[in-house]
């Protein structure tokens, strides 16, 4: 199989990426082996799409569920101590369930963007196969194909030498 972005050879069929420009093979093995147009695309179609106002709705819904099954918790605790400050907490929960749903219903959008379920499975799928093949080590090429003699090089002077000089001629 080909790379259709740079036209790069790949090493086998379950390569997901191409190893010189990175392009997502995924569905072009799919697109190859069925002969389908539609192969590739079709994930991103079947996809429901996710209504605001109803993500909204089921938000305030759990606060209000959540308030009344604490409400009798809290109604316990403003007996035991015989104060009603505990059930401060239960009543803005519920209060603030109420206008999420409220909210919601009024000024939700109607769509949100299609992220969840096809960028979920495009995940998922890379935990089975690895993204890429090994790495190949290919040594880069010579300009110059001389070696150095490196015994020909010389060695930096001592730090101390110049003093042995300067000493030697004034001795």
């Amino acid at each position: 199989m080909f790379c259709p972005k740079c036209s790069q050879q790949q090493p086998s069929d379950e390569v997901r990426f191409c190893p010189r420009c990175g392009f997502s093979l995924a569905g072009v093995a799919a697109l190859v082996a069925d002969n389908d147009v539609t192969a590739a695309g079709v994930d991103a179609a079947r996809v429901p799409e996710q209504v605001a106002k109803r993500i909204g709705i089921r938000r305030g819904a759990k606060f209000t569920f959540f308030s009344l099954v604490f409400a009798p918790v809290f109604l316990g605790l403003c007996f035991m101590f015989d104060t009603p400050v505990f059930l401060f907490v239960p009543i803005t929960l519920f209060l603030a369930g109420l206008l999420q749903m409220l909210y919601s219903v009024l000024f939700g959008e109607e769509i949100l963007p299609v992220r969840s379920l096809s960028a979920r499975r495009n995940l998922k799928a890379g935990r089975e196969n690895p993204a890429l093949d090994a790495p190949q080590f290919v040594p880069a090429p010579y300009f110059n194909s001389q070696r150095v003699n490196t015994s020909e090089i010389a060695s930096p002077p001592s730090v101390t030498e110049n003093t042995t000089k300067f000493l030697d001629k004034e001795v």
